[in-house]
């Protein structure tokens, strides 16, 4: 994950006001993530933890670098819809039917994961969005 902005305001209990670094869109999806330090006596040699607190969908842009966001319910997928109930390998087929059709729907964002409590270091993470907490894209980079 890569820190790309921080939530700076709290407007009420689904709005926020967030400043990221890179350009938003409406309906963009992002993460807020808290950081929680292990014990120093953890032997795996991980300082640290970043874990999702969950999602926002961008509204719009406010300022240069400040966007309304909002507790995210749903996402948009996109996905392509054959009308023929035949190869859709055939020219023939295709010229009948037409070509694929690219529906949009809206679903759920996240399923949560269930986890082994025997195996639980017991740390704590709150869930509560706060002002400072990041903001995050879902690509793989280190950050200090």
């Amino acid at each position: 994950m890569r820190k790309i902005g921080l939530v700076v305001k709290i407007l009420n209990s689904e709005n926020l006001l967030i400043k990221c670094v890179e350009e938003m869109s409406p309906d963009d999806l992002v993460t807020v993530c808290g950081v929680v330090k292990l014990p120093s006596d953890d032997e795996s040699g991980i300082e640290r933890v970043i874990y999702p607190k969950g999602q926002l969908n961008i509204l719009a842009r406010q300022e240069d670098d400040v966007y309304l966001a909002a507790t995210a319910k749903f996402k948009t997928e996109y996905r392509t819809v054959y009308q023929n109930p035949f190869s859709t390998n055939s020219k023939l087929i295709r010229q009948i039917y037409g070509p694929p059709e690219e529906i949009v729907e809206r679903v759920p964002v996240t399923q949560p994961a269930r986890v082994d409590k025997r195996q639980s270091l017991d740390v704590v993470m709150p869930l509560v969005i706060q002002e400072g907490d990041g903001i995050y894209t879902h690509d793989i980079e280190d950050e200090d």
